[in-house]
């Protein structure tokens, strides 16, 4: 097995199933996932798309069926032999680099519409500003960028840790946590609220709106979405030899 710092952190290589993978339970929909993606970022055809924290590829291969062609970008080694082993397609490029170093690998520009979903709780707080940068640097003046599935700070007490047992299981979580060395704020990594993102959205000269989550998605009671626009230089239209594909 590859050792990467992800196994057997947030990634479970033991599971086969792709969802236990990457901690989905079997029950959610991946395609509504993908599905609200596209949707919001009115993804199609002739649109060159970025999948930010790829994981697997299990949204990645869905988002490809209508978009013109997509780039799955991970940190983690295992996760990306499992999305060229079983979620290719003949428009999807799966690259090997840190969510923090894109623009090592891209042009600016070089994407129409781009996405990090399920992925940014693992983004200290202090990265975030470099993220979102770097997220709008590779998309183009007229592109989108969408961070979904990002666990709402504001809803942190009284939706998801909303029991005296809840918050039992916090402390005791949370000790473990510090032990192990673990990053996070807690065991499902950093909380955000709304205003910090919007805040660091305008430092960056970027638009951007919150958005609540469809109530059918899975984790809707307790996330959000940020959706983001910007006017960013145009680049050249092929793709670094940097790129590390794996």
């Amino acid at each position: 097995m590859v050792k990467d710092k992800y196994v057997g952190k947030w990634v479970k290589p033991h599971h086969d199933n792709l969802k236990a993978q990457v901690g989905r339970r079997h029950d959610q929909s991946m395609e509504m996932i993908a599905w609200d993606i596209i949707d919001k970022l009115e993804i199609g055809p002739d649109d060159r798309v970025l999948d930010l924290c790829c994981g697997n590829g299990m949204i990645t291969k869905i988002v490809s069926e209508t978009a013109g062609e997509v780039y799955g970008v991970d940190f983690s080694e295992y996760l990306l032999g499992m999305a060229r082993e079983r979620m290719s397609a003949d428009n999807i490029h799966y690259c090997l680099e840190s969510a923090l170093n894109i623009e090592r690998i891209f042009p600016k520009g070089f994407f129409d519409k781009s996405y990090c979903y399920f992925s940014f709780q693992h983004i200290d707080p202090k990265d975030a500003p470099v993220f979102i940068k770097g997220l709008l640097e590779v998309t183009s003046d007229e592109g989108m960028a969408l961070i979904g599935d990002i666990p709402d700070k504001r809803r942190k007490w009284d939706t998801y840790y909303n029991t005296w047992h809840l918050k039992s299981m916090y402390i005791l979580l949370n000790i473990h946590r510090i032990l192990t060395r673990r990053e996070g704020e807690d065991y499902l990594g950093w909380w955000y609220h709304p205003d910090e993102l919007k805040e660091i959205c305008r430092d960056l000269n970027l638009g951007c709106q919150t958005l609540d989550q469809d109530p059918s998605l899975p984790y809707s009671e307790f996330r959000f979405d940020l959706l983001i626009t910007g006017k960013q230089a145009g680049g050249p239209s092929i793709l670094r030899e940097k790129c590390r594909t794996y």
